[in-house]
């Protein structure tokens, strides 16, 4: 029996022996085979652009591994992430090198002028908290963006004539016109359109008391408070204060604008909701604000397309010049093709620019 202990520990000694190699170290796992990545994605005139931030941004959008995306899909997407930290670090460099720089007055500003777009404290901290951002995030973001516009603005890029301004109310004048618009109220009887004989009489016989109220010289608001099946607007005595045309229902807004002020129906109007009465208050008609009015705004407009329009023309004129070394997203010959596209003028093929190869020390991988 001993014997037979001894040949079986014998024979585990063996075998474990087997699993070394011939120098009797332990077998090198797979995960000690695979060599490390670089910590950096791309470098661009010498400047690394650092691998967590490349997966920071790859994380948003495949939320942390969890969404899953085709192989073919997930290789554009981070190469539409690396190619734009590579135009950020460009854009960065040529600000530090014409020596932009943004006060703590100025980002303030802005950051006041960002927060004015929401409606209140509340809206601005239900997106804080929704979006996943901080304040300070924003003033990042806010100062790259500034910089920016503040290094075209140096560069002559962006020029907005009198005429463009001009030409952009008379061609966007729509949007700076306010529509008719009147202040109505209103009884309701809620009627079913598939409602029986039986509802239609008791619907019509209630609207006809509150028409009778309303002809004997009756208080309107009084007696939609008292009549009206709107829950919303009876209590307001039927108010539903300022409409503009193309908001209510076709039945209801073409008697609406119809009358004038003062004047109420003498008879129901059938909507989908039921019958009404309605009385008008007041009537505003189409009112096209002046260019004085609009400037600023129409103005801020036409500065921002320049912006995006000289931004673009930049980046592509930066990257014509710099160095650049991807190895993320599309690499290799591709990736030269990738840039040789890039930098041809809008509209023209890359071949007929005598590019689809860029010199050495172009935009490689760009």
């Amino acid at each position: 029996m001993n014997r037979l202990m001894t040949i079986a520990f014998a024979g585990i000694l063996a075998l474990a022996a087997g699993c070394t190699d011939k120098a009797g170290e332990s077998p090198k796992t797979e995960a000690a085979t695979v060599e490390a990545l670089p910590d950096y994605v791309a470098i661009v005139n010498g400047v690394k652009i650092s691998r967590s931030v490349f997966d920071s941004e790859v994380n948003k959008v495949t939320q942390n591994g969890v969404r899953k995306i085709p192989e073919d899909r997930l290789l554009k997407v981070k190469d539409g992430i690396v190619n734009r930290l590579i135009e950020e670090e460009l854009l960065a460099q040529a600000v530090k090198a014409e020596g932009i720089v943004v006060t703590p007055e100025e980002i303030e500003a802005k950051y006041l002028e960002y927060k004015g777009r929401f409606k209140g404290e509340e809206q601005f901290a239900n997106y804080l908290k929704h979006g996943n951002i901080t304040e300070e995030t924003i003033k990042e973001r806010l100062v790259k963006s500034y910089s920016i516009e503040k290094l075209l603005e140096k560069m002559g890029k962006i020029n907005i004539t009198e005429e463009e301004v001009r030409n952009a109310y008379t061609s966007g004048i729509k949007m700076f016109t306010d529509p008719e618009e009147v202040h109505a109220a209103h009884i309701l009887v809620r009627l079913n359109e598939n409602a029986t004989p039986a509802m239609e009489e008791d619907a019509n016989k209630k609207i006809g008391q509150a028409l009778s109220r309303i002809k004997a010289g009756e208080d309107f608001g009084e007696i939609a408070k008292s009549m009206s099946e709107d829950a919303t607007t009876a209590p307001k005595g039927g108010d539903l204060g300022y409409v503009k045309s193309g908001v209510m229902v076709p039945a209801f807004e073409k008697v609406a604008f119809e009358l004038e002020k003062g004047q109420y129906t003498k008879q129901a109007v059938r909507t989908p909701f039921g019958l009404h009465l309605i009385k008008v208050y007041d009537h505003k008609p189409e009112k096209v604000k002046e260019l004085e009015e609009v400037r600023d705004k129409l103005t801020q407009s036409l500065k921002n397309k320049w912006i995006f329009k000289s931004r673009r023309e930049l980046v592509r004129d930066l990257r014509a010049k710099a160095s650049i070394e991807k190895l993320e997203g599309i690499t290799g010959e591709a990736a030269r093709q990738e840039a040789a596209e890039m930098l041809a003028p809008a509209g023209q093929p890359a071949r007929e620019q005598g590019q689809a190869t860029p010199p050495a020390g172009a935009a490689q991988g760009n």
